[in-house]
């Protein structure tokens, strides 16, 4: 004390604490502390998708409709669109040329190229065509199949391998072909 009244450099000034500050700190830092920082990888499965029902698409180039295509659900995974139960609508100068229905298909997103697998038919005015894969290259207007397949024209039937042909169905190119051919399916004259 000096003169009566108490000395102010001792005197304490009672300070308060925040208890709950020091607490959620060191709360935080051992979780922090605590943390496993190992690098998980993530597999295709794993990558976000999106997933939807009764879908349909269309594409077209310089505003010309290519084709369309309808399925009972669709997935989206990195590039790829797959589909279950694809209808496909093919076009050429504006009028369906071929109709393709399967059990998968594959549109990559990219080029616009299908693929089609399991139980596959096109149908054009033509005939049919019956595998269990068959492509659409968008960029070369045509279909092709690199396994087995079989083209039917009412009776007539034409077995073979690596088929390629525009989505009409009049000309097909294949390969180890076997055929059983009638007269009153095929055109003999191009002017018929």
């Amino acid at each position: 004390m000096i003169d009566g009244k108490p000395d102010q450099s001792q005197t304490r000034v009672p300070r308060k604490t925040n208890n709950l500050s020091v607490i959620c700190i060191s709360v935080l830092v051992l979780v922090a502390l605590s943390c496993d920082r190992q690098e998980i990888a993530t597999t295709e499965t794993e990558i976000p998708r999106q997933t939807l029902s009764a879908f349909s698409m269309r594409h077209a180039e310089g505003g010309v409709l290519k084709w369309t295509l309808i399925g009972r659900e669709a997935e989206f995974r990195l590039q790829t669109t797959f589909v279950r139960k694809p209808y496909v609508e093919i076009y050429e100068n504006g009028q369906v040329v071929a109709k393709i229905t399967a059990e998968h298909g594959e549109v990559v997103d990219q080029t616009q190229n299908l693929k089609f697998m399991n139980s596959v038919i096109a149908t054009s005015e033509n005939g049919q065509l019956f595998s269990e894969e068959l492509h659409w290259s968008n960029r070369d207007d045509r279909l092709y199949s690199p396994i087995a397949c079989s083209i039917v024209r009412g009776e007539s039937v034409v077995n073979g391998a690596n088929a390629a042909a525009r989505p009409n169905l009049e000309v097909i190119e294949m390969k180890e072909v076997t055929a059983t051919l009638y007269e009153k399916d095929e055109k003999l004259n191009e002017s018929e």
